[in-house]
């Protein structure tokens, strides 16, 4: 079993739950061994001794079973701590799976919202990313983690704590997602998340750790020129199709939109956009498909169809990122920006 203890700033610090403490014993009595890995910009092994017991009956056993246990909470407490700055997430998980070996148990405690490696969420768009996408491109370049025959528990995933601002519900919702879709390509036997908080407390006198941006789980609306409803709010459409990912949330959204439509009397132009992958003519069809069920769903709560025209321009925008590697490969985070629809009125006055 290894335990990688997330005792950095921006996460609540990290508690040794009975549950964990029972099967860290559990693992001890059978024989294992039991890892504590410290998470952080440079993460490293901090406890990984054996029991050495020779006793040679029940008590005496027991004793020393206690006698480890204790050295195993006092690593925890004592040896845990950030060192670094920054948190690298994915090169933790690798060193505990390392660890443990096939058919071992990695428990992360930490929020996971890594800063630092391979799986960075430091980058514009990667909280909000397809979680299928950001596995397939850690795979393409070589950056899983060996978790074949692993057990993955994620516990207080996406809990966070001053400086860090609160994931949201759709936040931690999708990084529990990338988290889980990486483990399974990455061979876990089976992956577990709990995004109960374990503590509400913040550590102090630890290193520094960047703040991830928290884009608003409902856009800026305004009355005039564009709003951007994007992969990161809830009207976000499932992967290659028109339909809403989360449909009662987005009627929601655009609820709010339509109640400032409706008294204005303005035409209103939906636009969507699409990320590189696929050819011209998929990504213009796709992108008008979004563009009108928007439209739709808009005319549905209440404004007026011919005051509301769709169109799709594919990648053809202004601010379009470059999304597609050199090889011709999706960059998850940039593609999650590029997926988006305008609702467009009549520009703002200067």
């Amino acid at each position: 079993m290894a335990i990688v203890v997330g005792a950095r700033s921006g996460t609540p610090a990290p508690k040794l739950s009975k549950a964990l403490t029972a099967m860290a014993r559990d693992t001890v009595e059978a024989g294992g061994k039991v890892f504590v890995i410290r998470l952080d910009g440079s993460p490293a092994v901090v406890f990984d001794d054996d029991l050495n017991s020779t006793a040679s009956n029940g008590s005496a056993f027991e004793r020393d079973v206690n006698r480890h246990m204790e050295s195993i909470a006092r690593a925890f407490r004592e040896k845990a701590t950030a060192a670094q700055p920054e948190a690298d997430v994915l090169a933790a998980i690798g060193i505990a799976a390392r660890s443990v070996g096939e058919g071992g148990n990695v428990v992360v405690l930490d929020s996971a919202l890594a800063t630092k490696g391979d799986l960075n969420f430091r980058q514009d768009g990667m909280l909000s990313a397809d979680p299928a996408e950001v596995a397939e491109s850690l795979k393409r370049n070589d950056a899983l983690p060996g978790l074949a025959g692993r057990r993955v528990l994620f516990e207080g995933l996406g809990n966070t704590v001053e400086p860090q601002p609160p994931l949201g519900e759709r936040g931690v919702k999708n990084l529990g997602l990338i988290w889980a879709q990486v483990a399974k390509a990455a061979g876990a036997a089976c992956t577990f998340v709990n995004a109960t908080p374990s503590s509400r407390t913040a550590l102090g006198g630890t290193p520094s750790v960047t703040v991830v941006p928290v884009p608003p789980p409902v856009p800026s609306i305004k009355a005039c020129g564009d709003t951007k409803l994007t992969e990161a709010h809830s009207v976000g459409f499932v992967r290659g199709e028109a339909e809403f990912r989360e449909p009662g949330a987005a009627r929601k959204t655009l609820g709010l939109l339509a109640a400032v439509l409706a008294g204005s009397g303005k035409r209103v132009e939906v636009i969507g956009t699409t990320s590189s992958e696929g050819d011209r003519l998929y990504n213009l069809r796709l992108s008008r498909a979004r563009a009108e069920k928007v439209r739709d769903t808009l005319v549905e709560l209440g404004i007026p169809g011919d005051r509301v025209t769709a169109r799709g321009v594919g990648t053809d925008w202004p601010d379009h990122v470059p999304d597609l590697t050199a090889g011709g490969a999706v960059i998850p985070a940039a593609a999650a920006r590029n997926r988006k629809v305008i609702v467009r009125l009549p520009a703002c006055p200067a």
